[in-house]
This record gives structure tokens, C-alpha cells and sequence, in this order.
């Protein structure tokens, strides 16, 4: 009976481990869908960043390495977004390090760990990422977005993804712009 359990639990360790690995692809997976849609290949100028000063090249972008929300995204979501409801809005608010090295398939700017005193380049802005709500059956998630590029410059955005071979994005909304 004793050798049953272990067996039993064995098993259960290794289930969730690896969901817990696919999700973590999935996760960087998605974060390069993301920066490839919103900062991959439209030109600065047509993207809304006016601001930039064409005398300099701006090859980087700032990665905030961890997820995070802030208060003011949480009001916006539960006061104007009902489907967001507070098991969601949980999800969303999950602490998890980001490692941007894991970050694949976006090659437009260089990404920077925004904790990293050590960057004295250019930088095109700061992107932070909510950790992100799945279906149970993984084909699904909600993720939002945040990027600020100067003082009267960001935008807040949630996307709704389906994960067919490749995971899509299916709608997004704009929660805010600046």
C-alpha cells in the first residue's frame, strides 16, 4: 500500500512538473508574440514614438524582470473590464522573474534587464509584463502589457491569445494610452 502512494506521487510530481515547464515556454513564447506585435517591425516614427531624436540610434528596450502590475492597472481592470473577474485578476498579479534570455524570436531591439545599472544605451522605452492567466486546457490565456517610452508616452493593453501550433493573438484591447 506505502509503495502504491510513492508510485502515485511520483507520478503527480512529475505531471506537474511538466506543466509547469510547458507553461513556462508558453509564457516566453507569448512574450515574444507580444514585442514581435507591438515593437517588431513598423518603423519608430509610424509607431506612435514621435519623441525619439532621429540623431540617435535606439537599439534597446528595458524589460521590468518581474511581472507586475501596478495599483493603477488593477483599478482600470476591475472598475471597466467585467470580465475580468478577481480569480483573473489573481492570475494576472502573479509575482514570477522574468529571465529575458528565455525571451526567443524577437530580434528588433536588444532587450535589457531593467534592474541593470550597468545600460548606458539608448533605450526605445520600458515594457512590463503581467504574468499571464491560462485555460485550463492551455489553448487560451490573457496577458497584459505595459510599455511607457517617456513621460506623456505608454500604453496599457490587454491581449487574448489561442494557442493553435504557434500561440496567436486573438484580440487585444487598449486599456489606456498616453
Amino acid at each position: 500500500m506505502r509503495l502504491k502512494h510513492i508510485i502515485i506521487m511520483f507520478f503527480l510530481i512529475i505531471h506537474c512538473s511538466c506543466n509547469s515547464e510547458k507553461n513556462e515556454s508558453d509564457s516566453y513564447e507569448i512574450m515574444s508574440v507580444i514585442l514581435n506585435h507591438e515593437l517588431g517591425s513598423i518603423p519608430d516614427e509610424e509607431n506612435g514614438l514621435f519623441w525619439i531624436n532621429p540623431d540617435k540610434e535606439y537599439n534597446t528596450v528595458l524589460i521590468y524582470n518581474y511581472t507586475n502590475l501596478g495599483e493603477f492597472d488593477n483599478m482600470i481592470l476591475t472598475e471597466f473590464y467585467p470580465q475580468i473577474n478577481s480569480s483573473l485578476l489573481k492570475d494576472l498579479n502573479k509575482k514570477i522573474k522574468i529571465d529575458i534570455n528565455k525571451i526567443k524570436g524577437y530580434y528588433r531591439y536588444q532587450l535589457i534587464d531593467l534592474c541593470n545599472d550597468k545600460n548606458k544605451k539608448e533605450v526605445i522605452g520600458t515594457v512590463t509584463f503581467s504574468s499571464i492567466s491560462y485555460s485550463e486546457n492551455y489553448k487560451k490565456a490573457i496577458f497584459f502589457v505595459k510599455y511607457l517610452c517617456g513621460g506623456h508616452c505608454g500604453f496599457g493593453k490587454l491581449f487574448y491569445l489561442k494557442k493553435e501550433q504557434k500561440w496567436l493573438i486573438e484580440k487585444e484591447e487598449e486599456v489606456y494610452v498616453s
